[in-house]
């Protein structure tokens, strides 16, 4: 393929060496003419990248980072805007920190970190801030090499192009951040102090001593081990063995220690040197006050950029940073970086750099005037008092810790402590939730509180709050727990209880307590609730009716219930229904049971349900007959029979609708008499009406066989 090259007017000696050698190296020492040419070549060439981890012991530019393997690389056409550029993979380095791309076309070419492209560990840089003095800010640069391929196989080092350059033209290894280490979770670490005393200090050298002094006071009494170390162009390992911040003499030592590097401030701003001597602390956590970004380095021995931020300044500081991050604590654990950036001299994202991503956890930046704060927050991190949190629920599961459950803590007025956060919700696994309690008085701070917010569907059962762990409580407390006394370094852990509201239903059936056949009969409904929440999706039916209706629906006021589709704690609603009593069948079922249902769903969608029923006494009609006549006869004579009909039934018979029947009755049987009935328009339950009839027998005949009969209709 074809590329079009610019050409460059370089430095006479540069001109010559890349004559000689028949290549074009990396353009941070070329410029481009004033009136450019172009020419076209076609060919392939490749790209050869390095990858740096933590610093080595090497103090040359081209060598001050190990070889780091698994870093991967990424390449994109030349632009001056390399945010905007199309990036695509390279290669990745091998175990000796270098990894050559395969063939790529003639041209210029970008190079830089994959953004997630770093090992285990590690976290690419692909954006620092440098150039520019130390006294104000750096502008945020892309962190890339500038390369040109022509046949050949080009090494690309880290461009140094923008103002300053650099003064060696081995700019070294694309360096890599190492991941910080969590902050160990305890009180009684060992803490390295490291303290810029550059001669931009100089000015307000008090505010910064007065800042760290108070560091260690908010320390002291605690078993936290200090030690201090300073740099400036140089370093100094100001206290090099550890004070005890328990011991009071330690304490004042320390703070004589902190006058002596604030006496004179003067010199560059060394990060490098500064995190390489760190590396050598043995201590957990290495907390780095700094007011500018790096103005010197110790590759090679003793280079200053002057006043200004040189690339390489930033980048050996990293790898030193590196090499506290990965053997600050002893030869096979690194120290945690905790990073503090004073004034409008430092930059966020160098900060970043040497630390870890996260501000607040990793870095904080603060004015001059409010460092003080932010060491104080440090310093409570390291060893405030804390208050764990987390919230049981009984929900029909086990009880495990739940998250999204809110607390807020409380001390009581003028009280001299400080609580941070104002508010927490239990999250993570297990879900739990902590605050600081930060400004412990030496006898301890009293009447720390704990107070759970309410939550819908729950209701609080126990509280309790100990040393030492969570314990499992199930009873006793309320819903704001109180801490006798807080005392520093203590961890208490309080538990909160709560369980879920229950949902019930109930409903109560009313009707007649007795019918007769065709009657038409109505029910009524009562629907309340007697749980704990309000019920939602209500639904009445019945199992004899075929429609349920709604006959008001009241508030506990008795009022219309201005929710109608909640049934809460207080209403009453009212529904009816009715039914048509089927005729007289033999074998019925006397009383009519019919059962009413209401459901709904609680505030958890848990179906609740409740039934009632009421039986109706079905009222028969009843006829009996009683039929008496001569035990013997004369054949061929009339036999004279005598029926009493009695109505043995709860329901009267009108007198025409009684009819007495006997088949061998010559006549049907005549009614003689009602024998004294007060109302003989009608059969009444109870009454005897007496009826007789003859049979004419035939003179052959021995043996007569009737039966009479009595019916009726009630209505």
């Amino acid at each position: 393929m074809e590329a079009t090259i610019a050409t460059f007017a370089c430095r006479a000696k540069l001109s010559r060496i890349a004559a000689l050698a028949g290549f074009v190296t990396v353009a941070a020492f070329c410029a481009p003419t004033a009136a450019q040419a172009t020419w076209t070549h076609t060919g392939n060439g490749t790209i050869t990248v390095s990858a740096g981890g933590m610093r080595s012991t090497t103090n040359t530019d081209s060598g001050y980072a190990v070889p780091l393997a698994g870093l991967a690389f990424q390449k994109a056409a030349w632009t001056s805007t390399p945010a905007n550029a199309d990036w695509s993979a390279l290669c990745t380095s091998g175990a000796a920190g270098a990894c050559t791309s395969a063939s790529v076309a003639n041209g210029r070419y970008l190079v830089r970190e994959a953004p997630t492209g770093a090992p285990a560990g590690w976290r690419a840089l692909t954006q620092v801030s440098w150039g520019g003095a130390s006294s104000g800010q750096s502008p945020s640069r892309a962190y890339v090499g500038d390369v040109t391929v022509y046949g050949n196989n080009a090494t690309v080092r880290p461009s140094t192009s923008w103002s300053p350059t650099a003064p060696s033209s081995g700019s070294g290894a694309f360096v890599a951040a190492k991941n910080n280490p969590a902050l160990p979770d305890r009180c009684g670490l060992d803490v390295l102090l490291l303290l810029d005393r550059s001669g931009s200090i100089n000015p307000q050298k008090d505010t910064y001593r007065n800042a760290a002094r108070q560091f260690v006071t908010s320390l002291s009494g605690t078993p936290t081990r200090l030690k201090i170390s300073s740099f400036g162009s140089d370093t100094r390992a100001d206290q090099a063995s550890f004070l005890n911040l328990d011991a009071p003499a330690d304490v004042s030592t320390a703070n004589a220690k902190i006058n002596g590097v604030y006496s004179a401030p003067a010199g560059s701003t060394n990060w490098d040197g500064g995190m390489n001597l760190a590396a050598n602390a043995g201590v957990d956590v290495v907390v780095f006050i700094t007011d500018g970004n790096p103005t010197y380095r110790d590759t090679p021995t003793g280079t200053s950029s002057g006043g200004d931020v040189d690339l390489l300044d930033l980048t050996a500081g990293v790898a030193s940073a590196n090499k506290v991050k990965t053997i600050g604590k002893s030869s096979s654990a690194g120290a945690t970086i905790l990073a503090v950036g004073a004034g409008t001299g430092v930059t966020a994202e160098n900060l970043a750099a040497v630390s870890g991503p996260n501000e607040g956890d990793d870095y904080v930046t603060s004015s001059v005037a409010g460092l003080d704060a932010k060491l104080q927050a440090i310093a409570n991190k390291l060893c405030g008092a804390r208050v764990h949190v987390r919230q049981l629920t009984d929900d029909g599961g086990p009880a495990s810790p739940k998250a999204g459950w809110s607390f807020t803590p409380g001390k009581p007025a003028g009280s001299p402590v400080a609580i941070t956060p104002g508010t927490i919700t239990t999250a993570g696994s297990p879900a739990e939730g902590a605050v600081t309690v930060d400004q412990v008085p030496a006898g301890g701070a009293s009447a720390i509180t704990m107070t759970q917010t309410p939550k819908p569907g729950y209701v609080f059962v126990a509280s309790d709050c100990r040393l030492g762990g969570f314990a499992d409580v199930t009873s006793g407390g309320a819903v704001t727990a109180t801490i006798a006394t807080v005392r520093r370094t203590e961890d208490w852990y309080c538990t909160f209880r709560s369980r879920q509201l229950v949902g019930s239903i109930a409903v109560e059936k009313t009707g007649a307590a007795w019918a007769y056949h065709g009657d038409a009969l109505t029910f009524g409904f009562t629907v309340t609730n007697n749980g704990e929440t309000p019920l939602s999706y209500v639904t009445v039916g019945d199992d004899r009716c075929a429609t349920v209706t709604v006959k008001s629906k009241r508030n506990g006021a008795g009022q219309p219930d201005s929710t109608p589709g909640v049934l809460d704690l207080t209403d009453r609603w009212s529904y009816e229904c009715s039914m048509t009593v089927a005729s007289h069948k033999n074998g019925e079922a006397n009383p009519i049971v019919n059962t009413v249902t209401a459901a709904g769903q609680d505030t958890w969608k848990r179906p609740v349900s409740d039934t009632d029923t009421h039986s109706t006494l079905l009222l028969p009609p009843a006829l009996s007959i009683d039929k008496t006549g001569p035990a013997t006869a004369q054949a061929g004579s009339a036999v004279l029979y005598t029926l009493v009909v009695t109505n043995p039934g709860d329901v009267p018979f009108m007198a025409p609708n009684v009819n007495v029947t006997d088949a061998l009755c010559e006549a049907p049987p005549m009614l003689k008499t009602k024998n004294g009935d007060a109302s003989p328009g009608q059969l009444d339950p109870g009454d005897s009406w007496t009826y007789t009839c003859t049979v004419q027998t035939l003179s052959t005949q021995t043996v007569v066989n009737n039966i009479g009969g009595s019916e009726g209709d009630r209505r």
